[in-house]
């Protein structure tokens, strides 16, 4: 099993791994700018001022975009699960660290299982649809309106109560 510090060094490894291939990325694409920019004529002081210019302006517009691409609707759940994560964050920070480690794991499993699920339930909809060559009309259960909205919010309630239920509870062994 890894202790808290081993999984925090873990992440922190992931998370400088990440940052260098960002960084390798962005130096390749630099270097073939400024090799462009070399054969047509421009001055090196001028080429280093206009990447740096739009690789500031990029970083901005990748997160704005994100923002406008994703509908509220897709953004709310990983909301939520940010703010289920926090809470029993806070929570396991007082357990010993097998135990929290273990809490921890669980829910990621949860969510992990929701996720891979939701992704094969619509590619098996999507066959569904080629074959029958229409649009599917969805599962509506016969509740339209704020009674199929109030019907959806208890049940994403009760998943999330679910999921913190389950990152929080004692493993046994």
């Amino acid at each position: 099993m890894l202790s808290a510090r081993s999984v925090a060094a873990r992440d922190r490894s992931s998370a400088i791994s990440s940052d260098v291939a960002a960084a390798a990325s962005i130096a390749g694409d630099i270097s073939q700018d400024l090799k462009s920019g070399y054969l047509l004529g421009a001055t090196p002081a001028k080429l280093q001022v206009s990447e740096l210019f739009g690789t500031f302006r990029s970083a901005f517009i990748i997160a704005f975009a994100v923002g406008i691409y994703l509908p509220l609707s897709t953004m709310t759940p990983v909301f939520v699960g940010g703010v289920i994560n926090y809470f029993v964050e806070v929570r396991r920070s007082r357990k010993i660290e097998d135990v929290a480690e273990k809490q921890t794991d669980t829910g990621v499993l949860f969510c992990s299982g929701l996720i891979a699920g939701e992704g094969i339930m619509g590619v098996v909809i999507a066959g569904f649809a080629f074959v029958a060559g229409t649009k599917p009309g969805g599962l509506s259960f016969g509740l339209h309106g704020l009674a199929g909205e109030a019907v959806s919010f208890v049940i994403f309630c009760l998943l999330s109560a679910y999921l913190v239920m389950l990152a929080s509870k004692k493993q046994v062994e």
